[in-house]
């Protein structure tokens, strides 16, 4: 029983991370001009909410791997 609220809290807290990157890049995206929204830009964005760079860059992965952004081969990432 305790394991899974566990399971849940880590769960919970992996879709809020992935819920906030995910604004936050869509918002840096129709912001640009570029179509495409630099990793620093991100991390920048996401540290004023207190998540640390690695937190940023294990979670635009996670949101990659599912098909929610694009990374580009220039670095930057964009939507799907």
């Amino acid at each position: 029983m305790v394991s899974d609220m566990i399971d849940k809290a880590i769960n919970h807290s992996q879709d809020e991370r992935m819920r906030l990157l995910l604004g936050i890049v869509q918002r840096l995206f129709y912001d640009s001009e570029e179509n495409s929204v630099k990793m620093a830009d991100i991390i920048r964005e996401t540290e004023i909410h207190g998540m640390e760079q690695k937190e940023t860059e294990e979670t635009l992965e996670q949101l990659s791997r599912y098909g929610l952004i694009n990374k580009l081969p220039n670095g930057k990432y964009s939507l799907r």
